[in-house]
């Protein structure tokens, strides 16, 4: 190189990818290590680890494998009428899995209630419009990956799925001593577990099901 630098490239990167030039010495160990600074970081497409894509996450299936059965299946795919089987089979009735399956790839958090509480709850949900319950489901989603350090060091407002202009459909995110809450105009409910907490999915349960004052009244 010009000016007697000496530079490194990896042998199957780009030919227009720059080349990181050397630095300075670091550490010398003669006949055993030398430790350099360069220029910048050495990319190499061989020497990385595959890695999934976020959008291969079957959220449905791992919704009801950790717990959220009820809450993804109030309704059965057919409309069936016969209480809460799944909550993932809710998402689905509603056409609401592919908001959030599609939101997987920016981050995402379900708040997903017990399935006891969604039984209790399954006459409100049925008496909702077909919108009203796909607005429902969005409301238990946010678009952003959080971990549960993270919602209690970041208190305050969130907007979540169903979230579209005029309606707000936002909670705020508050701490009670030891414990986290999701509180909403109408009502406030209880993190009382993580069930899944893998970047760029968290999916925590609750001990209610969230109530937006976009849908109901006070109860």
């Amino acid at each position: 190189m010009k000016g007697g630098k000496v530079g490194f490239t990896p042998t199957d990167s780009d030919a227009d990818e720059p080349m990181a030039t050397f630095v300075k010495s670091i550490q010398e160990m003669t006949y055993n290590i030398s430790v350099i600074q360069i220029s910048h970081t050495l990319s190499s497409p061989s020497a990385e680890a595959p890695t999934a894509a976020p959008a291969d996450i079957n959220l449905i299936s791992l919704l009801a494998r950790q717990g959220c059965k009820s809450f993804s299946g109030m309704l059965t795919a057919q409309g069936a009428d016969d209480g809460c089987k799944s909550f993932s089979g809710m998402l689905t009735a509603q056409g609401a899995d592919d908001v959030f399956t599609e939101s997987i790839k920016e981050g995402l958090i379900v708040f997903c209630p017990s399935d006891d509480v969604v039984k209790s709850f399954a006459p409100s949900y049925k008496n909702l419009t077909a919108a009203g319950k796909t607005s429902l489901l969005l409301y238990h989603g946010v678009g952003v990956y959080e971990s549960m350090d993270m919602l209690r060091s970041g208190a305050g407002s969130r907007n979540t799925l169903a979230t579209e202009g005029a309606k707000k459909f936002d909670f705020t995110v508050k701490n009670d001593g030891d414990d986290v809450k999701i509180v909403t105009k109408l009502n406030s409910a209880t993190i009382t577990g993580t069930l899944i907490d893998k970047d760029p999915v968290a999916v925590y349960q609750m001990d209610e099901v969230l109530i937006p004052k976009e849908l109901f009244k006070i109860l």
